[in-house]
C-alpha cells in the first residue's frame, strides 16, 4: 500500500488565512496605538465629532466606538464623558434611542459635575423616553407610551438642588410636554375603550364633553352639569357601569396631568 500524500490546502483557503491574519494585525495593532497614546483616542473623538457636525452621524459612531474599545483596560472617564455625550448625539441623530438611552446611562455614571448629570438627565427623560413614548402612540400602542411618560416624569422629578436658569426652563418646559402627552394618550384610551362599547354618533357626542372636562376642576358646578351629561349619554349608549367608573377614574387621572 502506498502512503496518501497529505492534502494540502487550496490557494483560496490560503489567500482567506492570510487576509484574516492582515486583519487582525491591523485592528490589533490599531487598538494597541489607541491604548499606548491616548492622544490617538482624542484624534478619533475630535474626527466624530467633525462626522457628526457634517451630517454622517452613523460615521461618527463607527469612529467613537473604536475610541472606546481601546479604553477598555485604562481608566480615563474624561475621554469616556466625551465619547458617551458624542455618541448619544449620533444615535438620536438616526433614531437609535436604545443605544442613545445606554450612553446618556453611561455618562450619568462616569460624570461628576452635578450640572452637566442635570443636562443629561433631561435629555434622556425628553429625548430617549418621551420619544419612545411618541413613537408607541404613532403605533397605537398608548400603554407602552404611558410607561415611557412616567418613567421620563420620573427622571425629571430626580433632580435635586438649585440648577441654572438655563436648565431650570429646560426641566420646566421637558415635564409640560411629558404633562401634555400624557393627558392626550389618556383621552386616546377612553375613546378606544368607548368605541368597542358604544356607536360613531356616541362617541361623537362624549368628545366635546371629554375634552372640556379634563379642563375643569372637579366639584365646580359647571363641571358637575357636563359630568351628568357625559353619564347620560353613557347610559343611554348602555355602557357598563364598570366601564363608565373607569372613564370617571380616567378622566380625573387626565385632570391630574394638566395641573402639573
Amino acid at each position: 500500500m502506498f502512503d496518501r500524500e497529505p492534502t494540502r490546502p487550496s490557494l483560496a483557503s490560503r489567500v482567506l488565512k492570510a487576509l484574516g491574519l492582515v486583519l487582525f494585525v491591523l485592528v490589533g495593532g490599531t487598538l494597541l496605538f489607541f491604548i499606548l497614546h491616548p492622544e490617538g483616542v482624542e484624534d478619533r473623538i475630535v474626527e466624530a465629532g467633525r462626522a457628526l457636525r457634517n451630517g454622517s452621524p452613523r460615521e461618527a459612531a463607527r469612529l467613537l466606538d473604536q475610541a472606546e474599545r481601546a479604553l477598555v483596560s485604562r481608566r480615563a472617564p474624561a475621554l469616556l464623558e466625551k465619547i458617551y455625550a458624542l455618541r448619544s448625539k449620533a444615535h438620536l441623530k438616526v433614531g437609535n434611542l436604545a443605544l442613545a438611552e445606554k450612553d446618556l446611562r453611561a455618562l450619568l455614571k462616569v460624570a461628576r459635575d452635578p450640572g452637566k448629570r442635570a443636562a443629561w438627565k433631561i435629555d434622556l427623560a425628553e429625548k430617549v423616553h418621551l420619544g419612545r413614548a411618541a413613537r408607541f402612540s404613532r403605533e397605537g400602542n398608548l400603554e407602552k407610551a404611558e410607561h415611557e411618560i412616567h418613567r421620563a416624569v420620573s427622571l425629571l422629578q430626580e433632580l435635586q438642588g438649585p440648577l441654572p436658569e438655563t436648565l431650570q426652563g429646560k426641566a420646566k418646559e421637558a415635564l409640560g410636554r411629558a404633562s401634555q402627552r400624557a393627558y392626550q394618550v389618556i383621552i386616546r384610551r377612553i375613546q378606544e375603550r368607548l368605541a368597542l362599547l358604544a356607536s360613531s354618533k356616541t362617541i361623537l357626542q362624549v368628545n366635546p364633553l371629554l375634552l372640556k372636562l379634563i379642563f375643569r376642576r372637579k366639584g365646580d358646578p359647571r363641571t358637575r352639569v357636563m359630568e351628568s351629561e357625559m353619564e347620560k349619554i353613557l347610559l343611554g349608549a348602555e355602557v357598563p357601569a364598570s366601564d363608565r367608573d373607569w372613564v370617571e377614574g380616567k378622566i380625573q387621572e387626565a385632570r391630574g396631568w394638566v395641573g402639573k
